[in-house]
């Protein structure tokens, strides 16, 4: 229950957001996908955990049109 309340930009700190925003995302939508290192939040702690982040649009086999993101 509780993963269904968490949403995507929880896993990251509050001070990445504005990175998330400008660069990430238009990056991902753009190109279809942005890949490099950047800062998790841990959960229990708040603390900032490196990881090599990897983010990609899901198309539709038939359309192309992006149906999610991983």
């Amino acid at each position: 229950d509780a993963v269904r309340r968490t949403r995507v930009a929880d896993y990251f700190l509050p001070e990445d957001l504005p990175f998330v925003e400008q660069v990430i995302l238009p990056t991902m939508w753009r190109e279809g996908r942005w890949r490099g290192e950047f800062r998790f939040r841990h959960f229990g702690t708040g603390a900032a955990i490196p990881v090599l982040y990897d983010q990609f649009l899901v198309r539709d086999a038939r359309t192309g049109e992006p149906t999610a993101y991983g």
